[in-house]
């Protein structure tokens, strides 16, 4: 499976090519994505021996969207088992007429130190609804345009390698994201060199591209499918009254968070938010509307990487930066963690217990993310749900939220409390991972 880190850039989105880089394997910095346009979407895989966590944005424009969804979907297809694929991106917009998105992504080998970065970035115009070429960006064959971008580095780095800086061509150019002032220069190092429109001057060609609309889609009169009904089938006898189930949720929060809450809230349910820590800061009225309810909220990770593949110092820096941007909103410290995929090694382990949290699992997990059908979702939790279970869903779906819309009142009526996983396993130990109390 491949870890890259793609940038993908909206502004006008243009084709990027895929550099490899080997990246320090202590590399664990708490990095902030920026996400001023577009709706989140995901993939994911946690299976076993495949693990995927690609997050990219929908900013309205179908045949931009599907662009960059099927570049998604085949990158997910094209990965190989025991190594891990993590996609974050960064969404700036530039104008009413430009977006631009960066994507970052990492591809995690089987060993601790073999991790690589790549970078792909795409470019829009808005108005006229397509891909831009670099092209059209930056006159590449201008040697102004190279002898600009060689003082840049220069002057960023005084001790760096003459032989490098002669070695600089046209391709340097390749990887371009647009910015409110000019362009942002992706180096093969995956640094990067901000040039302005006035230090470019007419190699700025950006301002000459034509206003063109799209043509007008055909219209299509045929009727609007819609969903199959939820079944009314139980598949349980009436649990005891008292019987207790926490409902987790992973990968958080989104928009559709807010329909779980509501749910929860219209039945008096509570559960378990997991957490990342590189959206709670972004979502923070999310994450104290979950602790105003009284469900928990613990973490899942900075930014979903497979903890068991980095070095210990790594695990420690992405833990704390995630408590920590937890603490910020609620006030409090949290007694649980969620690793990424529910994967565990003694390095984890030990670090949680210094940190003085358990770790939580499931033994009910749903497979939202493959389904992502409200209905599939349903009829397994009913199916699979007993005392004690400890039901794993992502809050990143539409899908796992219409879902739970059912589920909820549904389990409420068949005598199970719906409780916190702290509240199902009373006190737990530093260090251990839980499923279902003992």
């Amino acid at each position: 499976m491949k870890k890259i880190i793609i940038i993908i850039s909206i502004i006008a989105i243009s084709a990027a090519i895929i550099l490899p880089i080997t990246l320090h394997k202590n590399q664990a910095s708490a990095v902030y994505y920026v996400h001023e346009i577009g709706d989140d979407q995901f993939i994911t895989d946690n299976d076993p021996n495949l693990h995927i966590y690609i997050s990219y944005p929908k900013i309205g424009i179908e045949n931009i969207d599907n662009e960059i969804s099927n570049w998604a979907n085949a990158l997910s297809q094209n990965t190989s088992a025991n190594v891990e694929l993590n996609v974050q991106y960064n969404s700036y917009k530039i104008s009413d007429r430009f977006i631009s998105i960066e994507e970052i992504i990492y591809e995690n080998g089987p060993n601790l130190d073999d991790i690589t970065q790549s970078v792909k970035i795409f470019n829009v115009d808005t108005i006229s609804q397509k891909l831009i070429s670099n092209n059209e960006i930056l006159d590449s064959e201008n040697s102004k345009v190279l002898d600009l971008l060689k003082k840049k580095i220069e002057k960023n780095n005084k001790n760096i390698d003459k032989n490098l800086l002669n070695s600089i061509n046209k391709d340097w150019l390749n990887n371009i994201i647009l910015t409110k002032s000019g362009v942002k220069v992706i180096l093969p190092d995956y640094t990067s060199i901000n040039l302005s429109k006035k230090e470019l001057g007419k190699s700025y060609l950006l301002n000459n591209l034509p206003i063109t609309s799209p043509a007008p889609a055909p219209a299509n009169n045929a009727p609007t499918p819609t969903s199959a009904p939820v079944s009314n089938e139980i598949f349980l006898d009436d649990a005891p009254q008292g019987a207790m189930v926490a409902l987790t949720f992973d990968d958080g929060p989104t928009e559709y968070t807010k329909q779980i809450l509501a749910t929860l809230k219209q039945y008096n349910a509570k559960a378990t938010f997991c957490v990342l820590g590189n959206r709670v800061e972004a979502n923070a009225d999310i994450i104290k509307e979950m602790d105003a309810q009284g469900c928990q909220v613990i973490g899942h990770s900075w930014d979903h990487k497979l903890l068991t593949k980095l070095s210990s110092d790594a695990i420690r820096k992405d833990m704390q930066n995630t408590n920590a941007a937890i603490k910020k909103v609620i006030g409090k410290d949290p007694i649980m963690f969620r690793a990424p995929y529910g994967e565990v090694n003694d390095a984890v382990s030990t670090i949680a217990w210094e940190m003085n949290m358990s770790l939580v699992n499931w033994n009910v997990d749903t497979n939202d993310w493959r389904s992502k059908n409200a209905n599939t979702v349903y009829n397994y939790i009913i199916a699979h749900v007993q005392n004690n279970s400890i039901i794993l869903s992502h809050d990143i779906f539409k899908s796992t939220a219409d879902a739970m819309a059912q589920v909820i009142p549904e389990l409420t009526q068949k005598g199970y409390k719906l409780v916190t996983v702290s509240e199902l396993l009373g006190d737990t130990t530093p260090g251990k991972v839980y499923r279902v109390k003992k």
